[in-house]
């Protein structure tokens, strides 16, 4: 009995060791509107390139006008995950994107074409 007590407060101070830092993490109002501006400029960026591939011919005005609605999209769902605190970038070895499969030999122009 005394050793199964001592496993189960070992083993949900460990569980708390780990909760305990993102529970506690709360993002000041600066560093709120630091994220923000990011994404905003990340957003501008991303059109800014859609007209680039737009111009180069590579892709269709129909393309360029998902593509930007999707950006516009995706940093709208992050400003209100991250002002819950509920959204964290995945890009340090997180998901691929793109559903299960990562995007591979999927990619923008089939998912368009067949809109």
């Amino acid at each position: 009995m005394t050793k199964k007590l001592v496993f189960f407060v070992l083993l949900s101070l460990l569980i708390a060791a780990f909760l305990a830092p993102t529970a506690l993490a709360k993002l000041s109002d600066e560093q709120q509107k630091n994220i923000e501006d990011i994404y905003r400029q990340i957003e501008a960026l991303k059109k800014r390139l859609v007209d680039e591939y737009l111009k180069a011919g590579v892709i269709t005005e129909h393309e360029a006008a998902w593509m930007k609605e999707r950006a516009e999209l995706m940093t709208q769902f992050r400003l209100e995950q991250n002002a819950q605190g509920i959204y964290k970038p995945c890009c340090f070895g997180g998901h691929g994107g793109m559903g299960r499969g990562g995007a591979r030999g999927a990619g923008f122009r089939m998912r368009v074409q067949a809109q």
